[in-house]
């Protein structure tokens, strides 16, 4: 009797922490709180920010680590979401560059582009989109949500009054490229479940 009742308030513990820790999709508002559909429960957004909008519009570190070694760090250091940051020039002009390509075209040194071929050996020879994907399915595969950012047109750093990168009226912004690269975001993307 005494087993079969810590074995039944163990399960009661596990399952309760869990659903109250582990998040799950889809999210929804109530009032001033975003809830996790599943368990009714708050969700509170710890996020980290992964860089993938400057040149060469790749996630930062791939030189250091395998991409499922960052997104395991990510999510061992209890995060969990990550703003995953692009440039819109990356869907709407480069998408169908090669991360080779890219490295070639910006005289990348080849120190930084062995490295990744040691630690990501796939990533050389990916699309932009499928580079970002990979990122975006590294993080699903922790349970770590990603938020989507637009952060600039050109893929650069940003942000000053003179770069001309981000807004209506800007040199390197333009509504329809925006537009369009928004909505291949939300149709390439859509089937995540992270």
């Amino acid at each position: 009797m005494r087993t079969s009742s810590l074995l039944l308030v163990s399960t009661i513990l596990i399952v309760t922490l869990t659903s109250y820790c582990c998040n799950s999709l889809p999210l929804s508002t109530q009032k001033r709180w975003i809830i996790d559909d599943a368990t009714g429960q708050r969700v509170k957004l710890t996020c980290a920010h992964w860089v993938a909008h400057v040149k060469p519009m790749l996630v930062e570190g791939l030189d250091k680590l395998p991409i499922k070694d960052i997104a395991t760090q990510i999510a061992n250091s209890g995060f969990n979401c990550v703003r995953l940051s692009y440039a819109t020039y990356m869907f709407t002009r480069y998408a169908n560059n090669t991360i080779r390509d890219t490295f070639y075209s910006l005289d990348i040194p080849e120190d930084v582009v062995s490295a990744i071929e040691k630690h990501n050996p796939l990533i050389l020879n990916m699309t932009h989109v499928q580079a970002y994907e990979a990122a975006i399915d590294a993080l699903g595969e922790k349970g770590v949500m990603v938020l989507i950012d637009n952060h600039v047109s050109k893929p650069k750093w940003c942000c000053d009054n003179k770069d001309q990168n981000g807004f209506f009226g800007d040199r390197h912004f333009h509504p329809h490229e925006w537009l369009q690269g928004l909505a291949f975001i939300a149709k390439h993307f859509k089937g995540k479940s992270n």
